[in-house]
């Protein structure tokens, strides 16, 4: 269902007065890994009018709180899909790849395709996604989340990431089989569109997702679960980079735990 809802359909008037302000690229704060952290999902495309509008609603779910202690308890993604490419535009950030895990979602939690649409924890948050953060910052976390990123030593320009999730000390429930993954974003980004419904702007767009490796099980009788994987990041800008990564259900797409880390700086000397 390739079909478009309008952003005021989808979005409260206070979100709006948001999406208006032009911010500056912002920084990667990390996640503290024993709180709640959550997860939003924008779905978008820069061959899409009414999506522009909504990319910077992202910035508006950063609590100003936690900033000011260095950290963040909001992991946002945006995905961008590549079926409106045919409208005389092609997406340099789209992938098939975003567009079937959004397809694959709203149809698991039988919810409408569309873009600009945002998910919060792996449910559609149409209307007031502030709304959905604040009510997922209240539950108690379950699952802990350790990340990490290094420069591989031998091979220039190689990024080595790992992800580690296991339960959350003291806490007691029954665990089912759940899934792991790892996502490399990039913040800052600006593209000139020539063509399709946005021609003639010029696109500031943070957040987007430029990896998306494979999900990696985490069987019922495992203690822990870990992911790893080496990343060529040629033509980034690793200062604006985070890695991501996040706990879901396989079955009901719920997400338990979300966690991020800015990049560490990269030095071509070495």
């Amino acid at each position: 269902m390739k079909t478009r809802a309008l952003t005021a359909l989808l979005l409260s008037a206070a979100t709006l007065a948001i999406a208006e302000e032009k911010t500056a690229a912002p920084e990667v704060l990390p996640t503290p890994e024993d709180q709640r952290i959550a997860l939003v999902e924008l779905y978008t495309s820069q061959g899409c009018s009414s999506c522009p509008s909504a990319e910077p609603i992202l910035g508006g779910l950063e609590r100003p709180e936690d900033v000011k202690t260095g950290k963040s308890r909001v992991v946002r993604l945006a995905f961008h899909v590549d079926y409106w490419d045919y409208l005389g535009w092609k997406d340099p950030f789209a992938s098939g790849v975003f567009s079937k895990r959004q397809k694959e979602t709203t149809a698991r939690i039988k919810t409408q395709t569309y873009t600009p649409q945002i998910l919060v924890d792996g449910k559609d948050a149409a209307g007031d996604a502030a709304r959905a953060v604040a009510k997922s910052l209240e539950q108690t976390p379950l699952v802990r989340i350790h990340l990490t990123a290094e420069w591989d030593k031998k091979k220039p320009g190689v990024l080595r990431c790992r992800a580690e999730a296991r339960p959350q000390a003291g806490t007691k429930w029954n665990r089912k089989a759940l899934q792991l993954r790892m996502v490399l974003f990039e913040n800052g980004l600006s593209t000139k569109v020539p063509a399709g419904e946005n021609a003639g702007k010029t696109l500031e767009e943070n957040f987007v997702v430029r990896l998306l490796p494979a999900p990696t099980d985490w069987k019922a009788d495992q203690a822990s679960v870990s992911q790893d994987c080496g990343v060529d990041t040629f033509g980034w800008k690793e200062a604006r980079c985070g890695l991501a990564a996040f706990v879901q259900d396989p079955e009901t797409l719920e997400v338990l735990q979300a966690a991020q880390i800015p990049l560490p700086a990269y030095d071509d000397k070495k």
